[in-house]
């Protein structure tokens, strides 16, 4: 059976702060995943190319 969120976050503050930092770090990491590509980016970078044609 999986583990349900409350089991995680239950002894979480029994670990040591590095591990707690650790844990959080791979929960949003699961969670929120970056996306591929960096799409702000590249959209700020196609706005000037087309306003600098003119």
């Amino acid at each position: 059976m999986a583990m349900a969120w409350y089991d995680v976050y239950k002894d979480f503050y029994t670990l040591p702060k590095k591990e707690q930092l650790e844990l959080f770090r791979a929960i949003k990491q699961n969670l929120f995943p970056k996306p591929k590509g960096d799409i702000p980016k590249w959209l700020e970078k196609f706005g000037k190319l087309v306003f600098l044609k003119d």
